[in-house]
């Protein structure tokens, strides 16, 4: 792969420049490079762009690499420069190299050219290394400095001879002095033995830490602070100083203090009311017990009442199955077909209640019927009791999941059994073959609006309600019954005859 190399060639022969171009190509470098000639190009380029390298010829009509030498120098920008002279003495090379060229070659030997480019590149990066760490060692430094000031605990270090040589403006604020006044100060005219000792121990190379009690000959107020010693240890692990922390804890001190008075006042309120309390808490445990017990009368209670609404649903549904078996005993013996239809239509109206009353005794609520369930039934009950074959008519339902309690469910039960009977009977007078099948469809639809209302909707694609009939002022018992369980349920019934009936209920 190769080496990239962005070059500044200070040259006025074209064919001098080409040479050395291609002295550089051979030597597996990718070189963008740009010529320059005077002093004014020269520094255009040094300003405008970044160049890795630059060759110079010695000699030029108008100025020489010793110039390009100061230049470059002036600019203050780290780039290595050769010079490059067909001709050029000894003494010259040394002026050359004493101004700042890192390097001189004869145009007859740039053999040489190449190793002096590479061993220069190299010397260019171990200084940008050096400056690298350098400028990180001195930003550590400033971090460290601003820290150690900064810090909100006091900090100071002291020598062997128990002499600070260094603090922040902290531990000289706790000390009630100025940090110059602090510096060069005997520790054991400041703190009392304790702390001394500790320090004592840090030159030793043991770490302790101790709240001591703090004096100060400016102010005879007690102050307590909290003392942090370690020994610091110089490369060989010897310790050369130890350094101390304080944090003044005097507001801390007093609060334990204040916190001890009030633990000493709170057992005695403890004991007294824990005396009051024994006595109250055999009162609470002797209501607890009958609480409990009137808690399982009830739990009892409310099983007998769950066992007796299960046998009344379930005597209900088989009272009313009964009911139904009864008339279709009584209808078996009759020849009229006016009377016959009219009981028919009364047995259909039972089993559309007892169903309801076989959910609730069969479900774990007796209050509330899954009505889309329901509804289903209703419908399969419906087609088997007026023998509806298989194609005849296509049912299409959409049923949300909603509750109904058994005040609802029983009116809106009756209505759709009379909505559904009425398009089975009238909607599609033509019955095809068994075999047949037709575009016959009714569709039912149910579900609970934003506002909680539920909507059922029952329609056909039948040959429409008879035009001539008002549905609400009629003396047929089945639209009678339905007006009258949609007032009992508050809700409202609106007819659309456009294709087919639609049918479209509203209560709350």
């Amino acid at each position: 792969m190769q080496k990239k190399l962005k070059l500044l060639l200070i040259e006025d022969s074209l064919d001098d420049a080409e040479l050395l171009i291609r002295q550089i190509e051979k030597s597996g470098y990718e070189l963008e490079y740009s010529r320059v000639e005077t002093e004014k190009q020269l520094m255009n380029s040094l300003e405008c762009e970044d160049w890795d390298f630059v060759i110079s010829d010695y000699s030029l009509p108008n100025f020489t690499g010793l110039s390009a030498i100061n230049i470059i120098k002036q600019l203050g920008i780290d780039i290595p420069i050769i010079i490059v002279s067909g001709a050029i003495g000894e003494d010259i090379a040394v002026e050359a190299m004493k101004a700042g060229a890192h390097d001189y070659i004869m145009k007859d030997n740039l053999a040489r050219l190449s190793p002096a480019i590479e061993r220069e590149l190299r010397e260019v990066q171990v200084r940008e290394e050096r400056r690298q760490a350098v400028n990180s060692l001195r930003e550590s430094e400033q971090k460290y400095h601003n820290l150690f000031d900064q810090s909100p605990v006091g900090v100071f270090i002291v020598n062997k001879d128990l002499v600070i040589t260094e603090s922040n403006k902290r531990a000289a604020d706790i000390f009630l002095t100025n940090l110059e006044r602090l510096i060069g100060s005997d520790i054991r005219e400041l703190v009392d033995k304790s702390l001394i000792s500790l320090i004592n121990q840090a030159f030793k190379g043991k770490s302790s830490q101790k709240d001591i009690h703090y004096r100060s000959e400016f102010d005879q107020d007690d102050t307590w602070l909290y003392c942090c010693v370690s020994p610091l240890k110089d490369s060989g692990k010897k310790v050369t100083d130890v350094m101390g922390v304080l944090e003044d804890i005097t507001q801390r001190k007093h609060a334990e203090q204040g916190i001890q008075k009030l633990n000493i006042n709170l057992e005695k309120r403890v004991e007294l009311r824990t005396h009051e309390l024994t006595s109250t808490n055999l009162k609470l445990i002797s209501e607890i017990n009958h609480r409990k017990e009137a808690e399982k009368k009830l739990k009892s209670s409310l099983r007998e009442k769950e066992v007796l609404l299960k046998e009344v649903h379930h005597r209900v549904k088989n009272n009313l199955q009964l009911i139904s078996s009864m008339i279709g005993l009584q209808r078996d013996g009759l020849e009229d077909s006016n009377s016959l239809y009219m009981l028919e239509e009364s047995e259909r109206r039972i089993q559309s209640i007892a169903l309801i009353h076989e959910h609730l005794y069969s479900s774990e609520d007796f209050e509330h019927i899954n009505f889309s369930d329901y509804i289903s039934l209703l419908v399969e009950n419906l087609y088997s009791s007026f023998q509806i074959y298989p194609g005849h008519i296509e049912t299409k339902m959409e049923l949300e999941e909603f509750n109904l309690d058994i005040d609802k469910a029983v009116p809106c039960s009756l209505i759709i059994n009379e909505l559904i009977s009425n398009s089975l009977k009238h909607a599609f007078p033509l019955k095809p073959l068994k075999s047949s099948k037709s575009n016959n469809i009714i569709d039912i639809k149910a579900r609970m609006l934003k506002n909680t209302d539920i909507q059922i909707t029952i329609s056909d694609n039948g040959v429409g309600f008879p035009k001539d009939i008002d549905y609400k002022n009629t003396n047929t018992l089945g639209m009678q019954l339905v007006c009258s369980l949609v007032d009992q349920l508050h809700g409202t019934i609106k007819l659309s005859s456009k294709s087919g009936t639609k049918f479209s209920i509203n209560f709350h």
